[in-house]
């Protein structure tokens, strides 16, 4: 008997997950097939941003914006935050004027939900937010020796 695309999913997730070194994309992108929970929710919440998670790597200055490797980073923050904060921070990088390709690393994504999540009025500001974001350059944030200029 053959399995449907879901059982088969689950079963290459489990198989290669725990024998294999597999990329967190890979995962991600077979968990979303299988319909496992956590999965489906990091595609919504991606979805909700206006950001395309990567199904493998791709160097950051062929990603176009709004695409990220950061599927780890993702989730984890998703946890530690919540999907508001979350959303609002990739949105943060998706809905700038200059955002740029590779602006949606892992490092940008958790510097800039650590700082929503501590300052909810700011996170909650809405356009005013955005328009904040304009100013910034998406890179400088990736730099550990910048501080978040808001």
């Amino acid at each position: 008997m053959i399995a449907a695309r879901k059982e088969q999913a689950a079963a290459f997730k489990a198989i290669n997950g725990t024998t294999t070194p597999i990329s967190q994309m890979a995962l991600h992108a077979a968990a979303l097939v299988a319909s496992e929970p956590w999965a489906v929710q990091i595609a919504h919440v991606c979805a909700c941003a206006e950001v395309e998670l990567l199904r493998y790597p791709v160097p950051t200055d062929k990603q176009p914006p709004g695409q990220t490797m950061a599927v780890g980073a993702i989730t984890r923050c998703l946890k530690q935050y919540g999907e508001a904060t979350l959303i609002t921070a990739l949105h943060c990088v998706t809905q700038m004027s200059n955002n740029q390709p590779g602006a949606l690393s892992a490092r940008t994504i958790k510097v800039l939900c650590a700082v929503l999540h501590a300052d909810t009025q700011r996170r909650d500001s809405g356009l005013a937010l955005f328009e904040a974001f304009d100013s910034i350059d998406p890179m400088s944030i990736q730099d550990e020796r910048v501080s978040m200029p808001l």
